[in-house]
């Protein structure tokens, strides 16, 4: 759609709050891990797969503190994907996040 015809008498004005996006916040909460830094994510969907991600990031040893839209996540454990890592914690998850994340748990 290239354009949105608005017909009528009267000239429209006032603000529209944009939601945050599931699709975009979810590979966001997984680069937080990554980062040696806390991560400030604003604008977080309140959608039951942005919430089990969060969980997930608890379960590999990070610190999240949520505020309604908001979320800090301290990893603290270097980075996940580094072989070497000696803070990253091996966890399994558990098959009720795995359903609810739509992945598949072995």
């Amino acid at each position: 759609m290239d354009r949105l015809r608005i017909t009528g008498g009267k000239p429209l004005h006032g603000t529209v709050a944009i939601a945050g996006a599931k699709n975009a916040a979810l590979p966001q909460i997984a680069a937080a891990l990554l980062s040696p830094h806390p991560v400030e994510l604003s604008n977080l969907p309140l959608v039951s797969d942005v919430e089990n991600m969060l969980c997930v990031a608890e379960l590999y040893g990070a610190k999240v503190t949520r505020n309604a839209h908001c979320a800090a996540i301290d990893a603290k454990i270097k980075a996940l994907l580094r072989l070497r890592s000696t803070h990253a914690r091996n966890r399994s998850i558990s098959a009720p996040h795995c359903a609810s994340l739509r992945s598949s748990c072995s």
